[in-house]
């Protein structure tokens, strides 16, 4: 009896991680358009710029507004790696690029990535921003 127990719940682990996994998005979003883009954070450098990734982070961003794609844009970070605010860098980087300072909302709090989309989300729902459907 035993042995059909443990292959019963052999099974069942099986068939959850199978829809598990054919749950996972395997394209991008059909939608064109959405409330906000977020831009996750990165550190600054430590004399408090944006470093590479970050910048490249940041002009992405301003690409897709430029493009129409959302109308506002979230930068999100704390001082996660040195007491430079990730957001602020981030903000300071998009509107060097000519995307107006309201179009730009920080998110100071986040020390990792799961924090990044919780705060942002919180900022999200502040405003009454849908996130994207697939």
């Amino acid at each position: 009896m035993g042995g059909r127990v443990w292959i019963l719940k052999a099974a069942v682990v099986g068939a959850m991680m199978m829809a598990n996994y054919r749950a996972i998005p395997s394209a991008n979003t059909k939608l064109t358009r959405f409330d906000t883009l977020i831009v996750l954070g990165t550190p600054c450098t430590a004399e408090g710029e944006s470093s590479l990734e970050q910048r490249e982070r940041v002009l992405e961003g301003v690409r897709e507004l430029r493009a129409g794609v959302a109308k506002h844009m979230i930068v999100t970070g704390g001082a996660a790696h040195n007491q430079f605010v990730e957001a602020d860098c981030m903000k300071r980087t998009a509107i060097e690029q000519g995307v107006p300072a309201d179009a730009v909302l920080e998110e100071r709090q986040a020390q990792d990535t799961i924090q990044n989309i919780w705060f942002s989300k919180q900022i999200m729902d502040a405003h009454g921003w849908r996130s994207a459907e697939v």
